[in-house]
């Protein structure tokens, strides 16, 4: 397995979306505690209590992506980069007055 760049956001992303996981399997009861303790604690049958969990982890899914971009695997891998010197720079833009120019030789 190759090591690909990433920016400093795509690694915040990462992070908060892993706090988010782990708050998803570590936050919520399982089905079977759920069946024991939802009326008590909530005051819900389990049906519902069920019911209830599954849409918060959807919307701690749906928070948790939100904005994020998929990372390209066919970024640049850290053994493959160019060194900057290699790198030609870019032509200048023509000026505007060149072009003018030009087109009042060709109208003339």
């Amino acid at each position: 397995m190759k090591k690909i760049l990433i920016t400093e956001k795509q690694a915040n992303q990462f992070n908060s979306m892993l706090r988010e996981l782990n708050k998803i399997a570590k936050d919520f009861q399982t089905p079977t505690q759920l069946r024991r303790s939802s009326e008590k604690l909530y005051g819900l049958d389990f049906e519902e209590a069920i019911e209830m969990s599954y849409e918060n982890i959807q919307e701690i899914a749906k928070n948790a992506s939100k904005g994020i971009k998929k990372i390209n695997i066919e970024t640049p891998v850290l053994d493959s980069i160019v060194p900057d010197d290699s790198i030609e720079p870019p032509k200048p833009a023509r000026r505007p007055e060149s072009i003018i120019n030009e087109a009042n030789f060709f109208i003339e």
